[in-house]
């Protein structure tokens, strides 16, 4: 199995990080070496911002609607435009740790961009920490959006253990979650096998792996 890492900092004004994990893929870590002094554009000349401001399905246009944070402060549109557009259409699963239950714009935001953005195939689950805020926007949301509820910590082994002995393997997972190293890194370890030949893991906002626990 040919594994490779791809660490990537984007140059936001917060100075947030984000990793992707391509599974059995190999991109060079030089594929956003330019991010920081231009960073609309990857390192294959394609400028993922400037298209999608006039494309109003792009994953940045959709976003915007629901106010969250990955297009808002973090500027991770580049990214999830590049790596995610292929799956728009299809029946993927894809699962994201923290259903935003603690942002001041409200639980449920990238839920919404999901769903919206990936379309009505999708397969998309969440799993929160919270389970009363979680229970009550899924009770409000879900007959509209279709999303599949699972509630715990995510550095709780038996918690990733249920999920995948459930759901079984992922093409797309996103930790957007308690953001503290420990959670992260057991989730990562836990959940990584789950990832389909191919498939992309996301960590959202390394810079926090610092915080204390």
């Amino acid at each position: 199995m040919n594994n490779r890492l791809i660490i990537i900092a984007t140059c936001t004004l917060a100075l947030i990080g984000l990793l992707l994990y391509v599974k059995d893929s190999y991109y060079s870590t030089q594929i956003f070496q330019n991010l920081c002094q231009t960073p609309d554009i990857t390192s294959d000349g394609v400028n993922y911002r400037k298209d999608q401001i006039s494309d109003e399905h792009s994953f940045l246009r959709v976003s915007q609607q629901y106010r969250t944070d990955k297009v808002t402060t973090h500027h991770y549109e580049v990214l999830y435009e590049k790596y995610i557009r292929k799956y728009v259409g299809s029946n993927l699963h894809i699962l994201e740790i923290g259903l935003g239950c603690g942002m001041d714009y409200g639980a449920g935001a990238s839920a919404h961009v999901w769903r919206q953005y990936l379309g009505p195939q999708a397969n998309i689950y969440f799993l929160e920490f919270n389970r009363a805020c979680g229970e009550a926007w899924h009770k409000a949301h879900n007959p509209k959006l279709n999303i599949t509820m699972f509630y715990g910590s995510q550095d709780d082994v038996a918690v990733l253990n249920n999920i995948t002995s459930t759901k079984g393997k992922f093409d797309v997972i996103v930790d957007d979650g308690g953001h503290t190293m420990n959670q992260q890194i057991t989730s990562f370890n836990h959940l990584l096998p789950k990832v389909q030949s191919g498939g992309i893991y996301v960590i959202e906002d390394l810079l926090t792996s610092y915080i204390d626990v």
